[in-house]
Parts: structure tokens; sequence; C-alpha cells
């Protein structure tokens, strides 16, 4: 049976207040949105992001041009060359955390903010000397429910070789990829995410492990496909994520939550903690409305929203991070995310 065996989390070293983040946006914004700006990031229930990037609480740019415009502009190819000088060190301070990481037959690596080849993978086996000939699979692309998709392979490899260990390394560069043009995704994408990394240890050996991996499902809701979405540009990476996703996902998050549990033998009365993806405030307002639960037990998403903002496929590794010191043996956790497709992952886990 698949364990969690160890999860480690690391962020960039530059801290931002969200009013300070506000500032800077406000600042390359036309005069006419800054009302608008003022109330996306008052309602978004975020104190602190990290980035990578230190323009976005400074007066001076390092990385984008001083003029008013932001002109010339950094493409796409200048945002890549940041991602590849950051996102090593980034894994590799959050894999250092882990008590041990020796012995691992397989590694897996996930992002969506970055992209090149020779990739991350092979980065981190010359970096941390991993044996060549380690099994490497590299979930690319795939958004904010990616984390899920990757402890998914992690239990199917665990499943098929007794002494399979393996190694997800999770780095999501999101504060990259800020555009300037004035519209409605652009704003909330850019009062949303952060940069984080997570480097997670999945394993048959459930001595001292976290959490025992039980069961996924996912659900795919078509009707909202065109609301969130992920595309490159000249530019770097475009996001949509409209202002209807919440009423698309709290529309949709009973028939997942009832499958997944039925799949698991299940009732919601057994469901102990809840470790939802927090896309945004509104998203977890919504779920918790649907389900009628109380915001104290999403507080684990909560306070990671609040404190990290949303790191896309990383945030959920800190949020069962968060979980970790709470959850009690054989107590059932109900975890979910959300990504383009409009796709929605779910995992049951059970504390050890």
């Amino acid at each position: 049976m698949p364990f969690i065996e160890e999860i480690a989390i690391a962020n960039p070293k530059y801290c931002h207040k969200q009013e300070d983040i506000l500032k800077f946006m406000q600042s390359v914004a036309p005069e006419n949105e800054h009302r608008k700006l003022k109330m996306i990031y008052k309602k978004s229930g975020i104190q602190t992001r990290y980035s990578v990037i230190p323009d976005y609480g400074l007066e001076e740019r390092t990385f984008y041009p001083l003029s008013q415009t932001l002109e010339p502009f950094p493409s796409v190819e200048t945002r890549m060359k940041l991602f590849e000088k950051e996102a090593l060190d980034l894994c590799v301070n959050a894999i250092e955390k882990l008590t041990d990481f020796s012995n691992i037959t397989h590694l897996i690596t996930v992002t969506c903010t970055g992209l090149s080849a020779p990739g991350l993978d092979i980065a981190l086996i010359k970096k941390l000397k991993l044996p060549t000939d380690i099994i490497r699979t590299s979930v690319n692309f795939m958004g904010c429910y990616a984390g899920f998709h990757a402890l998914r392979l992690a239990d199917t490899f665990c499943k098929t070789q007794e002494n399979a260990r393996i190694l997800i390394v999770d780095v999501e560069l999101c504060t990259i990829h800020f555009q300037k043009t004035s519209t409605e995704d652009n704003f909330i994408a850019n009062a949303l995410f952060a940069d984080g990394a997570a480097a997670v240890i999945v394993s048959n050996n459930p001595k001292q492990a976290y959490f025992e991996l039980r069961g996924f499902h996912t659900e795919l809701a078509l009707e909202g496909e065109q609301s969130m979405a992920w595309e490159v540009a000249s530019t770097g990476f475009l996001m949509t994520l409209n202002s209807y996703v919440p009423d698309f996902l709290a529309s949709n998050i009973e028939n997942l939550v009832d499958k997944s549990l039925k799949k698991n033998d299940l009732y919601m009365s057994q469901v102990h903690h809840w470790a939802v993806h927090p896309g945004g405030n509104r998203i977890l307002e919504s779920i918790e409305k649907k389900l009628t639960l109380k915001k104290i037990q999403l507080e684990s998403a909560y306070k990671v929203l609040s404190q990290y903002g949303n790191m896309s496929s990383a945030t959920i590794f800190f949020v069962l991070k968060e979980l970790k010191n709470i959850v009690k043996k054989n107590e059932n956790i109900f975890s979910c995310g959300f990504g383009p497709g409009l796709t929605m992952e779910s995992l049951v886990l059970k504390g050890i």
C-alpha cells in the first residue's frame, strides 16, 4: 500500500505583502482601473506571496524595464531563462529539507511554468548526483491539478514495484508570467498566483509516514472548458481565469465528492479533514457553501492561501503539510484540486 512518507516545501527569498503588489500593479495600470484592482486585492484573502522577482515589492526594478509601460516587455525567452536560473535551486532547497531522499527509484518532476529539454529532471539528477538509470517522468503544463496526477503516478509505481521509492519534485514560478494588459483574466491571475516548490517521498513504507494513499478520482466539467486555460505567447504564458470558475466548481463539486467517496467505500460523515486546493478565496467559499462545510474545516486551505497565495500545482502539498500535525491515525482526508479542462481531481488519504 502506497504512503506519503514526507513533504518538504520551499519558497523564494522575496516575500511580498499583498498591498505592495497592489501598488506595483496600480503603477502600471490605467488610472481608471485602480479602484477595480483595489477591490480584487481586498477580497483575495491573501496577505503575502513569494516570488523569484523582487520588483513587485520594490520601487526600483531589476527584471522589468523602468519605463511606465514596462517596455520592452520581457519575452517568453527571457522568462524561460529566469525559470532555468531559479527553479533548480528552489527545488534543491525543498529536497534538502527531507529527512531522507536516498534509494530513490523514480523521479517525477512537475511544473507548468517552465519548459525546456534537457529539463528539470536531468538538472536534478546532476545536481543531487542521483543514479543515471533512475526512472524519470515529467508532468508538464497540466496546471493546478498536476500534483494529484504526480501522486497518482507514484501510487501506480508503488503498486507495481514493492521497493519503489518515488521522489516528486513540484515547482511553480507563476510570477514570472505577469501580464500587463488590462483584462479581467490578468487582474485576477496577477492578484492570486505566487512561486513555490515541494518535495514529496512516496513509498510502500508506512513507518513514520504522513498519510496512506487510499484512492483517486477525476471528473471533467466540459462546460467550463473555456473558463480556465494556460497558453504560450510571445510575452510568456497567458492565463485565462474568469470570474465564472467558482460557479462551475460549485456546480460540480458534489458529484466529484460523491463519486470519489463511493469508490473508497466512504460516506461524507466519515471525512474528518478537507485538503482543498486554494485556487482563490471565492473558490473556497463556493465549495464551503455547496458542501455545507464550516470555514474551520477548510482552515488549512485558507491559511496557505493567506500566507503563500496560489502556487499552482505545488499548493496542494503545502495544504497537506499543514494538515500533517492535525490528522490522527485512521482519520480520512478528502483532497481535491482543479485546473484547465475544467479538470477536477480528487484523492482520499488516511492518517497514519
